[in-house]
């Protein structure tokens, strides 16, 4: 719809949705907080509410880190879902929720999460936030643009030397053009792998969604010894939107 807008909309619309995530910070109390630009394709920065520019855009934050001993992330930032069909509640990542929003000027912002680290937190071990957004253009009819960003870091300061790059998003797009799920909003693996870790878990069906193995199912779930004798992978959890293979 944005190809065939007229060029008055356009220069006043100017639809798309660039993020950047500026800094992020875990203090030694725990307390942690991310600073985000967003902009449109020309650069300008956009109002977070949607007053002062065309469309709201609203942004989640989502923080992990990776155990100096470990491979996969953990994530602090987590949510409590239950089950409909089995009672079951499962911890999942999740993002946050109920943190606050402080507005810096010039379409940069500073998230302040109301999720704190534990106390005993590892500040040399690599931690990364992860921002996923969407900007509403509905009203004037060019739908909604999506937008995801990762910062890698390390609290105690120094090179990040540790990180989890398994599958590259480009990998992803050679098949799916923009790998994205959950309505658009998460885009690329490197948002993906803070909340698919092995630590969340569909609670309707019991079984993981962590990346490594949903994704080995769902792409070559066929292929696998155990799926021998008729018993598919399935998950449901997020929006109850049922994938299996």
């Amino acid at each position: 719809k944005a190809f065939y807008a007229d060029e008055k909309t356009i220069n006043f619309v100017r639809p798309g949705l660039d993020l950047k995530i500026v800094a992020g910070v875990v203090n030694p109390d725990g307390s942690m907080a991310v600073r985000v630009k967003i902009t449109d394709p020309m650069g300008v920065p956009l109002d977070r509410l949607g007053v002062f520019t065309p469309g709201p855009v609203n942004m989640s934050v989502v923080a992990a880190y990776i155990p100096q001993d470990g491979k996969h992330y953990i994530s602090y930032t987590t949510r409590q879902q239950t089950s409909p069909i089995t009672r079951v509640t499962a911890t999942q990542a999740a993002a946050d929720s109920g943190g606050s929003w402080v507005d810096n000027g010039n379409g940069e912002y500073t998230y302040t999460l109301r999720t704190r680290a534990p106390a005993n937190h590892d500040r040399q071990a690599t931690h990364t936030f992860g921002v996923y957004s969407s900007r509403n253009l509905t009203a004037f009819d060019l739908g909604t643009n999506y937008a995801s960003a990762v910062f890698n870091f390390v609290p105690a300061g120094g090179e990040v030397t540790q990180v989890r790059d398994v599958v590259k998003t480009a990998t992803c797009n050679a098949c799916h053009v923009t790998v994205s799920a959950h309505g658009g909003s998460r885009r690329g693996m490197e948002v993906c792998v803070l909340c698919h870790t092995p630590q969340t878990t569909d609670p309707d069906t019991g079984n993981t969604v962590d990346m490594t193995v949903m994704t080995h199912k769902i792409h070559m779930g066929k292929e696998q010894t155990n799926h021998k004798g008729g018993k598919s992978y399935q998950s449901i959890g997020n929006q109850k939107k049922k994938r299996e293979n």
